[in-house]
């Protein structure tokens, strides 16, 4: 009985189950959830219940490929009779001109079978392979441009020995190659060398049809290296002594833009009254643009919180946008509020009606503190900037980490903000290095290029060399480190790349100055000790300087490939101590260097004037070799001037930024020859 009564019980679960996979019927749902064409658009918009639909594509587009996507999972899928996997992409299937027809049949699990049909129209290929529009980035085309004029002629400086090529088919379909290589239509190409004199650049266009081209020839004239010379004496509208106009400078197409950080007028925003001196180290900016070979300033910069000691100017860029920071603010809350010390704001401003500028952003760290110094270095490109705090103290490491505690001083963090469509900035990521640790001042350099950042931590300490070493040991004090971050497909960051010396040391301060450009990485150290160029084991001269230049090979990954000393190395020279590149070009400050010859190339042997500085350029051959073209001084060249502060360079442009100079002119080549306003501080402009 007892058997009887649990067999029945086993029988009542069973049958009441429900759930059992053999008593479910077979789903007969045979729609689709998604259908994509490649490079077409369905028209109507996809919907499950709608069968029939048609594409266009280009006439160059001789096949595509299906994704469909299953409402049921277990349903079958069949694209023109071959099967292909729910949600991935069918094989290519090949367009005639005309129309062709493609059928998605679904199958249920039980058979019941539906047939989405897309019709897709292939236009006769275009033939056209005529450019819209064509320029280089180094030099202004002679001639009109004419669709139908293929040779042109165009001429830049000794310093334009690399330029980028913007080109636009009348056909978007057409393709287009430079110097061997494809780049996209309204966007810049790789960069092509220019020789000494009169050198090529070739333009191929390739039309729809892939057999129709048509080239277009530049003639581009690179004058030689006697045609260097310096072109305009800058100074501030308003010098006065202790100012330091060209601490920092930066230039971008026929925009120059000049840091006066010690300037102390009370005014705020654009063109205010500049002749008070109310304000200790309020720090002020100066907008300056070229028509032709004329330089004349267009705006007088404040911020719009202008306060005592803010250092207003210190750091800055120019991109799409005016980028300025002030390491000095003082502000926690709000732009009124003085609160903390030393916490830093980064300002943003947009060009506005009769040639000035209105400010459009007050920006401020995600963790902002006193003495974190929020934008003591600053970079843009596009609608994007990176900002270094290298004072903050947060132990976080990588991206994005906790930002919240303060439990490693003088660590160092770094800050990138993007604009979004709706003109607004936010911040995007907070960056911290892979070891952090104690006083490395990580973000004390940054540079950006493309979809990778470079940030320096120049007191870091491990004792590791070139690429990928180890980290996590602290033999080598304050030996200097840069570390390399690229952006994935979907916009996140992560670090790719942890860069010593070839030769670490203590206290050589690698990663002090920083330039990038595309895949070119420039890293300077300025307090290395070497005297003999080549030798890097060689410690004769403290503090002479030293800079190194780094390849991303096509795999990604970075290596070494020059280690580049001034041709006088000297004591206290603090060679690296800005850092500029621009194609084949490299632009290296030493504003301690001693020397006191004026102009290009001049006697560079003797030690009379103590940090007068200098500035050196090198430039990089076909096998990446580099070598010294130029040896710049300034026009005036005087005790203590610092001579090579700042840099910019741009097209076939160098300016270069002497914030100790002290002549009492203002404005455009006034008179250089007095030292009336010490540390006032001037600019130069060398073609």
């Amino acid at each position: 009985m007892k058997y009887l009564i649990t067999m029945l019980t086993f029988s009542a679960l069973v049958g009441c189950g429900g759930g059992n996979d053999n008593d479910r019927r077979p789903s007969g749902n045979a729609d689709l959830r998604v259908l994509i064409v490649d490079d077409a658009t369905l028209v109507p918009v996809f919907a499950s219940s709608t069968t029939r639909y048609t594409a266009s594509v280009t006439g160059g587009t001789d096949s595509t490929r299906v994704t469909a996507t299953a409402v049921d999972d277990r349903a079958g899928i069949q694209v023109d009779g071959i099967a292909v996997r729910s949600g991935s992409p069918s094989d290519p299937i090949p367009l005639v001109v005309g129309t062709t027809t493609i059928d998605v049949q679904v199958t249920a699990e039980d058979g019941t079978r539906r047939t989405y049909t897309v019709v897709v129209t292939r236009p006769i290929p275009s033939s056209n392979a005529n450019l819209s529009q064509l320029s280089l980035t180094v030099a202004i085309l002679d001639q009109i441009f004419d669709p139908a004029l293929q040779t042109y002629s165009a001429a830049t400086g000794h310093l334009g020995s690399s330029t980028r090529v913007v080109a636009s088919p009348e056909i978007a379909a057409a393709s287009l190659i430079t110097n061997g290589v494809d780049f996209e239509a309204g966007e810049q190409s790789d960069y092509v060398p220019l020789r000494t004199g009169t050198d090529s650049v070739t333009v191929l266009v390739t039309a729809e049809d892939a057999s129709t081209t048509r080239s277009y020839v530049v003639n581009t004239t690179r004058a030689g290296l006697n045609s260097l010379n310096q072109r305009t004496y800058i100074k501030a509208s308003n010098p006065d002594p202790e100012d330091r106009f060209g601490t920092d400078i930066s230039l971008h197409d026929e925009i120059l833009l000049v840091g006066a950080p010690w300037e102390q007028s009370s005014a705020t925003g654009i063109d205010g009254n500049q002749t008070d001196n109310a304000i200790n180290e309020a720090g002020a900016a100066y907008v300056f643009d070229r028509i032709g070979n004329t330089w004349f300033q267009s705006s007088y910069v404040k911020a719009s919180n202008t306060g005592a000691e803010d250092r207003f100017g210190w750091s800055l860029s120019v991109a799409n946008s005016l980028a300025i920071g002030a390491p000095g603010e003082q502000s926690l809350n709000n732009q009124q509020d003085n609160s903390g010390s030393g916490v830093g704001a980064l300002y943003v401003f947009d060009p506005a009606a009769g040639n000035s500028w209105t400010q459009t952003a007050y920006l401020k760290a995600s963790n902002a503190e006193s003495d974190d110094r929020f934008a003591t270095t600053v970079a843009s490109e596009g609608d994007r900037i990176l900002a270094g705090a290298p004072f903050e103290g947060s132990s976080a490491t990588g991206v994005n980490g906790d930002e919240s505690n303060n439990n490693l001083l003088e660590a160092g963090a770094a800050y990138l903000f993007d604009r979004d469509s709706s003109g607004n900035w936010q911040q995007v990521a907070y960056f911290k290095a892979s070891n952090t640790d104690n006083q490395d001042q990580f973000g004390n350099a940054v540079a950006i290029s493309n979809e990778t950042l470079a940030i320096g931590a120049w007191l870091e300490d491990s004792g590791a060399t070139g690429v990928g070493g180890d980290q996590n040991s602290t033999d080598e004090a304050d030996s200097g480190a840069v570390y390399l971050f690229d952006e994935s497909d979907s916009g996140s960051w992560s670090q790719s790349a942890y860069i010593k010396a070839s030769n670490t040391e203590n206290g050589d301060g690698f990663g002090s100055a920083l330039a990038l450009d595309d895949d070119i990485l420039v890293v300077a150290a300025p307090t290395e000790d070497g005297g003999i160029a080549g030798n890097q084991q060689d410690n004769s001269e403290a503090d002479a300087g030293a800079v190194y230049v780094f390849s991303r090979s096509t795999s990604g990954e970075w290596q070494q490939e020059a280690y580049i000393k001034a041709s006088n190395p000297g004591l206290g020279d603090r060679f690296g101590s800005s850092v500029e590149i621009l194609g084949n070009l490299l632009a290296v400050g030493a504003p301690g260097e001693r020397s006191n010859a004026t102009g290009i190339n001049g006697d560079q042997q003797n030690e009379s004037t103590l940090d007068a500085g200098a500035v050196y350029l090198f430039e990089r051959n076909s096998s990446g070799g580099w070598s010294q073209i130029a040896y710049i001084k300034a026009s005036n060249t005087d005790t203590g001037d610092t001579f090579g502060r700042g840099l910019g360079l741009d097209a076939d442009t160098l300016v270069v930024g002497t914030p100790l100079e002290a002549s009492t002119s203002s404005g455009i080549d006034g008179d250089e020859s007095d030292n009336t306003v010490e540390s006032a501080g001037a600019v130069y402009v060398i073609r």
